[in-house]
């Protein structure tokens, strides 16, 4: 993850599908799986870049390889903006804190995660779309349709690149850099007064 992030997400605007909507108690309680559905996306698309990168290196990025990755990482993005909007309407700092955590949770993954590419980013990828899901999951009515439509669609566009890596299910360890407790914490004590 060697590129900031944000610089990286801007270079792919696209239209966003509005969420459910939720009663106000309903949010309180969805809220916390949302935001690591978000961190989640944020990190996915980030270790998408170096999965390119990694796969550049060893001769495997061309063709329909490349077509696929490029698609998989344009519709992580359209789901990263559409979570953004959504959740952002919560509080009016939520993009400070957002940003703070992001590169809090980018720099434990390059801390914690020891594996040497090309599997490195491969895993942390497959690692990330699995919890993404289960994050979703969990959200039940307030889940986003942009990731309930376009996620599937994304893995399967990875899957296709058949890259000779092995994933090494680093599930649990991403959960432990991604800790989205104190982000979700001031978004749920937003009251706007104080900052």
């Amino acid at each position: 993850m060697n590129k900031p992030f944000l610089h990286r997400l801007k270079a792919r605007i696209v239209p966003v599908t509005q969420a459910p909507k939720a009663t106000e108690e309903e949010g309180q309680k969805l809220l916390p799986k949302a935001v690591q559905v978000i961190l989640y996306t944020a990190c996915l698309h980030s270790a998408l870049y170096d999965l390119m990168e990694e796969m550049t290196e060893t001769g495997e990025y061309r063709h329909a390889k490349k077509r696929n990755l490029n698609e998989c990482i344009h519709r992580i993005g359209y789901i990263h903006n559409a979570l953004h909007k959504s959740i952002g309407a919560h509080s009016h700092y939520f993009g400070r804190w957002y940003n703070e955590q992001l590169d809090n949770a980018e720099a434990s993954i390059r801390e914690h995660i020891l594996i040497q590419p090309p599997h490195r980013a491969y895993s942390i990828v497959r690692a990330l779309f699995r919890l993404v899901e289960q994050s979703n999951e969990a959200c039940s009515r307030w889940r986003c349709p942009a990731v309930v439509v376009h996620l599937p669609d994304a893995l399967k566009l990875l899957d296709r690149c058949e890259f000779p890596v092995e994933d090494k299910h680093i599930d649990f360890i991403l959960q432990n850099c991604i800790d989205t407790k104190d982000l979700t914490k001031k978004i749920t004590t937003d009251k706007f007064d104080k900052l």
